[in-house]
């Protein structure tokens, strides 16, 4: 078998190393049998046989149909470009060596234009060599590059679904999603930042979906190593970047352009997905993210978030904080005991009270005593276990507090609606205990009227005996002072007998 490249190949056709290059795309063309360090590799006798078969047109010139650019024997480009940036175009083009059912023949390939500039082929030149350094699933991979005999450089790549582009209108008003894209992109950039390369030019059209459905970086055209290792591309270029999304550095220079100028893109590109539009005003719009964007796009470079990483962080923070206006503890007090004191409480207010007075008793001691006969049917009714938690715990904070004298009187009513309503043994045994310890500490005579009304009104033993162990929580001398002899001997049997028995009893001890 007599093995050849893309020079003996032109050899065995008779044309030169362009027309082989214009033939390799032609239906029928042999394909390569193997690819070393210079490049492809063809049987010689088999592009022999094709040369004198009925494939081959007249003169090697091939038709307007089947002629199409090969590069490197295997990246079969398809007209017209998919894609134009500033120097060069992106092409979808067929991997004429992927043989396997799990890989996808189609990918990307980006042509530079011809032009002669030398700074900008040595732009394109680094870029290749930046990207092949990098190993990042949010990096777009090279997977061949080269240059044709006309002298175009190209580079193959991974077709990507589409560009951030394309699909951001799809983002407003999506913050799981938001918080998501940024976290691969920061992911990405900080590895990118960590290798010693800055991108400088991050913008929605350089934000690819992969094939698998994440999200990477392309075109680092712009992109500047940490440690230099070419020569720096400023010659023609007062600035660089999509004039939007680049910091104020890149444009008065760029050579000072390193991770707090793609954080300031960063920065854009969320506003931009907050609002769907072109983030040309410098004032975020407002929200939650407002305070990160302003300070991810301050002016002066030292007062941004200096990684990816410390912008993310905010970015997660900002999601997780509540949207609601905080209030005051004061300014809740005085909201729910105003909603709840009325005839008829919003159900939202009720539910808010169990749940703040659950947690938290202390934050509305002064509310809970003002819910009114209408609020506690209606929690008695929706939610019984919160409302009796609520009562005891209510109860006990109110048995060791000290309060306004007045105050004393709107708790004492407060556990009188209460056990009238719910007619519950625990709100009866909390209420009995708060009362014989609050009357007494207080001296407030109301409170001992209530408490005894209370106690007089137990016709039933377990009732009597939950009222009991009410009265065994508060200290004897406090039911002494809130029982008199009379009022004892008023009472349920159960009742009279265990406060002379126990209770009076341990006093006289």
């Amino acid at each position: 078998m007599r093995l050849g490249g893309v020079a003996e190949v032109a050899g065995e056709l008779g044309v030169s190393r362009q027309r082989a290059s214009q033939l390799r795309g032609v239906t029928g063309f042999p394909a390569p049998v193997g690819t070393i360090a210079a490049g492809p590799i063809w049987d010689l006798d088999g592009v022999a046989s094709w040369a004198t078969s009925a494939l081959r047109r007249r003169g090697g010139r091939p038709s307007k149909a089947t002629k199409r650019r090969v590069f490197d024997g295997r990246f079969a480009l398809e007209e017209p470009a998919i894609g134009a940036g500033g120097f060069a175009d992106v092409y979808r083009a067929l991997d004429l060596e992927v043989s396997s059912s799990t890989e996808d023949p189609v990918v990307a390939v980006k042509v530079l234009r011809e032009l002669r500039e030398e700074e900008v082929r040595r732009r394109f030149t680094r870029e290749l060599r930046i990207v092949s350094s990098l190993s990042h699933p949010g990096v777009v991979r090279i997977l061949a590059s080269g240059e044709d005999d006309e002298g175009h450089l190209w580079y193959a790549m991974p077709l990507a679904k589409s560009s951030l582009a394309d699909e951001l209108p799809q983002f407003v008003g999506k913050e799981k999603q938001i918080v998501e894209l940024m976290r691969q992109l920061c992911e990405a950039l900080g590895y990118v930042h960590e290798e010693g390369v800055f991108h400088r030019d991050i913008k929605p059209a350089n934000i690819l979906r992969t094939r698998s459905g994440n999200w990477a970086l392309t075109d680092f055209g712009l992109a500047r190593e940490a440690e230099r290792t070419t020569t720096a591309l400023t010659s023609t270029h007062q600035g660089v970047g999509t004039w939007v999304y680049a910091s104020p550095e890149t444009w008065q220079g760029a050579i000072g352009a390193e991770a707090p100028a793609d954080v300031y893109s960063l920065g854009k590109v969320l506003q931009e997905l907050i609002t769907g539009s072109m983030p040309v005003s410098p004032e975020p719009p407002s929200g939650v993210f407002a305070p990160v964007i302003r300070r991810a796009t301050r002016a002066d470079a030292q007062q941004r978030y200096q990684a990816a990483s410390e912008f993310l962080q905010a970015v997660e923070r900002a999601a997780a904080a509540p949207t609601k206006r905080w209030e005051a503890p004061d300014e809740v007090e005085d909201r729910l005991r105003d909603a709840i004191r009325g005839g008829e409480p919003d159900d939202a207010s009720l539910s808010e009270l169990i749940q703040i007075g659950l947690a938290n008793i202390r934050a509305v001691r002064m509310v809970v005593p003002h819910l009114s006969a209408v609020g506690c049917e209606r929690l008695w009714s929706r939610d019984p276990d919160g409302f009796r938690g609520l009562v005891e715990r209510y109860a006990a904070h109110a048995s060791d507090a000290p309060w306004p004298f007045e105050f004393c009187d709107v708790i004492a009513d407060f556990c009188d609606r209460a056990v009238r309503i719910t007619g519950d043994p625990d709100v009866l045994r909390a209420s009995i205990g708060c009362l014989a310890e609050m009357g007494a500490d207080h001296n407030r005579w109301h409170v001992q009227d209530v408490c005894v009304v209370l106690l007089q009104r137990v016709r039933e033993t377990p009732d009597a005996l939950a009222a009991l162990e009410g009265l065994r929580d508060a200290a004897p001398s406090a039911v002494r002072w809130t029982l008199s002899d009379f009022a004892v001997r008023s009472l349920h049997p159960v009742l009279r007998q265990g406060i002379e028995n126990e209770i009076l009893l341990q006093l006289s001890d």
